[in-house]
Order: C-alpha cells, then sequence, then structure tokens
C-alpha cells in the first residue's frame, strides 16, 4: 500500500486511507473540470500482493460549472498549441495505470491494438472505434 499511495503523492492525487487494504485517491483539474478518482484494494497474496485498481473521470459537476466553461473555450486552444486534451481520456487513463504497475514493479499486460491505426481497443471489439476496420481476434 505504501508504494502505491508514493505512486498517487507524485501524481498530486488527493489520498483517503479507506481501510488498511483499500486506498480511495482523486485528483481534480479545475481548469478543464476533470475529477479523476482511483481505488486501490491491495490483499496480501504468496510472495508478494493482489493490487486491484478501478480508475474513473468525470467532467464537469455543480462545483466545476466554471471549470467546464472554462475548458470550452480553452480546450480548443489547447488542442490548437499540443497540450493535454482529455478529449482522448482513454490513452492518458491506460498511460497512467501503466506507469503505476511499471513503478509497482508488477509485469505490464499488452494492449491489443488496432492492425489498421494502432489505437488501443477493448479484448471484446470486433471493429475499431477510430478507423473502423475489423480487427482480427
Amino acid at each position: 500500500m505504501a508504494r502505491a499511495s508514493g505512486f498517487l503523492r507524485q501524481a498530486n492525487f488527493h489520498l483517503s486511507f479507506v481501510s488498511p487494504g483499500q486506498l480511495h485517491a482523486e485528483q481534480y483539474f479545475q481548469k478543464l473540470g476533470l475529477r479523476r478518482v482511483m481505488d486501490l484494494w491491495v490483499a496480501p497474496s504468496a510472495g508478494g500482493a493482489v493490487v486491484t485498481a478501478e480508475l474513473s473521470a468525470t467532467l464537469g459537476d455543480d462545483a466545476a460549472a466554471v471549470g467546464l466553461i472554462g475548458a470550452l473555450i480553452s480546450l480548443p486552444v489547447a488542442v490548437a498549441v499540443g497540450a493535454v486534451s482529455y478529449i482522448d481520456y482513454e490513452n492518458d487513463a491506460n498511460s497512467l495505470l501503466a506507469s503505476m504497475w511499471s513503478y509497482l514493479g508488477a509485469p505490464a499486460a499488452e494492449a491489443r491494438r488496432c492492425g489498421n491505426c494502432g489505437r488501443t481497443v477493448d479484448p471484446a471489439d470486433r471493429f475499431c472505434r477510430q478507423c473502423g476496420s475489423q480487427l482480427s481476434v
């Protein structure tokens, strides 16, 4: 739990320890009105631990109305100058999780990718959501 909390602190998440085996972390981007939430459960296992992570994001809540308006105004500008855009949040979430697993020393699972455009796809997808190509099974 100490290594996972250390990683999340470095990633600027605010942490709450729910129980000895559960950690709740939140990160808020005021300009975009984006709130990321990660819940981790750590269970001891023979020779190590089993870590389960759940990551979610919400854009624009009552407290973030100003941030949402700012995002609508500034997001096109941010995209135009190459700043991070949360339109393709899936890639950002996958990157965060891969970084965390790497930091924790866990073997990374190889992501399934579209053979045409290279986008990461879900295991159950039959067609790429980016380019529409049929995916190999």
